[in-house]
C-alpha cells in the first residue's frame, strides 16, 4: 500500500481505494463482489444485522444501507436504515 493511502479509506463503486490503491487480499475480494447487495452481518455478541453492502474498509468496518436487526428465525426486531459496523465486532459475513 503507497505512503498515501489511509488504511481506514473505504472503497468506492469502482471497487478501488479513492486514492486508486486496490488490495488484493480475498476477504476484500469477496467483499468486493458483495456491493451493493444484500448481506447478513453476525457479530460476537450474537446480534445479527441484514443490509445492503454500501461501503466497506481494509478494516472490514462496513456501511449498511436498509439495515434491520434480525434474529434467528429471520424477523426484523428493529429498522436502523444506515448503520456503521465495527470490522474488530464481526464473526461472520454471508449473501442472502
Amino acid at each position: 500500500m503507497s505512503r498515501d493511502a489511509h488504511p481506514t479509506a473505504f472503497y468506492n463503486n469502482d471497487h478501488r481505494l479513492n486514492n486508486g490503491v486496490i488490495m488484493p487480499s480475498e476477504p476484500i475480494r469477496l467483499l468486493n463482489k458483495s456491493l451493493h447487495s444484500q448481506i447478513l452481518v453476525k457479530l460476537k455478541d450474537g446480534h445479527e444485522y441484514v443490509g445492503n453492502l454500501a461501503k466497506y474498509d481494509l478494516t472490514m468496518n462496513l456501511i449498511l444501507t436498509d439495515a434491520v436487526e434480525a434474529v434467528d428465525d429471520g424477523n426484523a426486531v428493529a429498522k436502523y436504515g444506515k448503520i456503521l459496523v465495527r470490522g474488530n465486532n464481526i464473526l461472520y459475513i454471508k449473501t442472502v
